[in-house]
């Protein structure tokens, strides 16, 4: 009898750990925070241990429970510790949402003068929402990597244990924008659970005043490698309409159905194809849902998009555009520089769109930004400045400036931005884009 339950109970165990393995057979991993290799010492500083290092450029991009740390030390002391930390941007501040204990680390010999990697178990997980940041807090200096978007990290010497629960960037002595740290950590999460897919955001705006300001047409070009047959949408589509009335938004989502001969697709009418009818004006997010089965480093897409505004060319009596490419995560950013030269009888145009991508670990819309330093109010979560460099413009201190510098920064910093300005013949209506410059 006693063998005879031993048994049930064992098969019971053995069912339950088959049920939990077929739940989740393709596992995806999340990271916060940047890459760790290849590393290098920075050169910055010297800094007074404990140091605190805040990652600015790589939001999660979920709700994530990070149960691993990787990071990279330039001349690690004999022993040092390290803490990992979950800090979420606050509009003009931050807050320590959660935090690891204070962990001992002995490097291995040889370390002194070397970049060397580490692999930390972190137990309870260290928990993110999206959006939230990376912090560490080491008395070893942190290696750094090349930025791969704008952001770079903080750095405050000789913090306070335990470290403030709240501060922001008045607080650190340094912000470093050309490196990385190197450090990351990361969760190991079936495949199908709360992924966000890679994502675009056409930022084309406008206004109901003009006539070049309305888009007309959407251009994309996908290639899915490695993906066919593709179930499900191969295109899920947001915009974020304005033409009903400028300072609300209208969100409108259609999805698209590829039957792909092949494992590439273009489309030259790609709003036909979303059943969305121009004119509209407002940015447009492109989701690619295939990218969310596997997650970072799994499968992948390669992707181009453009929105055209049309309007008549004055002078020939034919159409003239301007076209506005899409941009990804390292296309937008808390600060966005413009620097542009006006030739006489042209006028400018401001677009500027909040960038909510999720994948990017975007967690709320931007409704306000500081043009030159003004606020710019923005409800519909985009706007379009005309002529800001002529008479009677929103922006007073470029009228008649020929050689402009435009810096558009967010009033909430955990929201991002991306801008452009249209630079119009005011006799044919052709038109130069010059897009922004991410440099937070």
């Amino acid at each position: 009898m006693r063998n005879r339950s031993a048994f049930l109970a064992w098969l019971g165990l053995l069912i339950s750990v088959s049920s939990v393995q077929a739940q989740c057979v393709f596992t995806t991993t999340l990271y916060v925070g940047g890459q760790v290799n290849p590393a290098f010492g920075s050169g910055e500083g010297p800094f007074s241990a404990p140091v605190f290092y805040l990652d600015r450029a790589h939001p999660a991009a979920t709700a994530t429970a990070a149960t691993r740390a990787d990071f990279s030390t330039f001349g690690a002391p004999a022993i040092f510790s390290i803490q990992f930390l979950a800090v979420r941007p606050t509009g003009s501040g931050y807050v320590i949402a959660d935090q690891t204990a204070q962990l001992a680390v002995s490097p291995p010999s040889g370390a002194a003068g070397a970049v060397t990697t580490f692999t930390l178990s972190l137990s309870p997980p260290l928990n993110f929402s999206r959006g939230d940041l990376l912090g560490v807090i080491t008395t070893a200096q942190l290696a750094v990597t090349y930025a791969d978007r704008a952001g770079g990290y903080g750095v405050r010497s000789a913090v306070p244990l335990p470290a403030p629960p709240a501060f922001d960037d008045g607080s650190f002595q340094r912000f470093v924008t050309r490196y990385s740290i190197a450090a990351a950590v990361q969760e190991q999460r079936c495949r199908d659970l709360n992924v966000p897919p890679a994502e675009l955001l056409l930022p084309a705006v406008g206004d109901v005043v003009g006539a070049a300001h309305f888009v007309t047409r959407l251009d994309a070009a996908m290639h899915f490698p490695d993906v066919l047959p593709l179930t499900g949408p191969a295109l899920v589509a947001t915009l974020y309409d304005r033409v009903s009335n400028p300072g609300t938004v209208h969100i409108i989502s259609s999805a698209l159905n590829i039957d792909f001969a092949s494992e590439s697709f273009h489309s030259d009418s790609l709003a036909a194809d979303l059943g969305i009818s121009p004119p509209f004006f407002g940015p447009l997010i492109l989701q690619f849902p295939i990218t969310a089965t596997d997650g970072r480093g799994g499968r992948s897409i390669f992707s181009t998009a453009s929105a055209t505004i049309v309007a008549l060319n004055t002078c020939s009596g034919g159409e003239t555009g301007t076209v506005i490419p899409a941009v990804g995560c390292s296309g937008i950013g808390r600060t966005i520089e413009l620097h542009f030269h006006v030739p006489a009888d042209h006028r400018v145009n401001l677009g500027i769109a909040s960038a909510q991508l999720a994948s990017c670990g975007v967690p709320v819309p931007a409704t306000a930004v500081r043009v030159n330093g003004t606020l710019v109010q923005m409800p519909g979560q985009s706007i379009q400045l005309n002529n800001i460099t002529g008479a009677g413009s929103p922006l007073p201190a470029l009228v008649g400036v020929t050689d402009a510098t435009v810096t558009v920064t967010v009033e909430d910093n955990a929201s991002r931005i991306a801008a452009y300005v249209s630079i119009l013949d005011n006799r044919s209506q052709d038109s130069v884009v010059v897009t922004g410059i991410v440099t937070d």
